[in-house]
């Protein structure tokens, strides 16, 4: 279970990079076919949009497993050492329950677009439910990771770790 999860956040992980990556790949030709030919490309600013959506969304996991989100140190840092771990426990249980609740209406959201067929008035009229679709796949990998630490915590106070 654990190597299974291990691979989904490395999974989402080189998805958020991708996605990184393609934003600038987009932003930088639309600059330089603007500045050398005098042409706009059109899409751009919806590929980088979508792009954008999928780099948070998916690079939300990495940053919470590196320690880099959803934290108040000024705080956290005055409480004793058996407090900040229930702490811990409290905050990601809370955060997990939100991110469930966000991400059942996200997926609910994207079956609506998918199930009216919902394009973007643009150029492209690219099915909405592609972009959104990378809202719930990282919210439930987020909520997988919250899940993860919660019963890691949980199983270290029981220990007494």
């Amino acid at each position: 279970m654990v190597a299974l999860a291990n691979a989904l956040f490395s999974i989402s992980r080189l998805g958020a990079s991708i996605a990184l990556v393609l934003t600038v790949v987009v932003v930088v030709s639309e600059i330089v076919s603007r500045n050398a030919f005098g042409v706009s490309l059109q899409l751009s600013e919806e590929m980088a949009g979508y792009f954008l959506v999928a780099f948070c969304f998916l690079g939300f996991t990495a940053s919470y497993r590196a320690g880099d989100l959803m934290k108040i140190e000024m705080i956290y840092g005055l409480l004793p050492e058996q407090c900040r771990r229930v702490v811990d426990v409290l905050f990601d249980a809370s955060a997990l329950l939100a991110i469930a609740i966000v991400d059942y209406f996200a997926a609910r959201f994207v079956w609506s677009s998918y199930s009216r067929g919902t394009v973007a008035p643009t150029l492209l009229q690219t099915p909405q439910w592609i972009p959104q679709l990378f809202i719930p796949i990282g919210l439930t990998v987020l909520a997988l990771a919250l899940l993860m630490r919660v019963i890691e915590g949980v199983a270290k106070m029981r220990r007494g770790d």
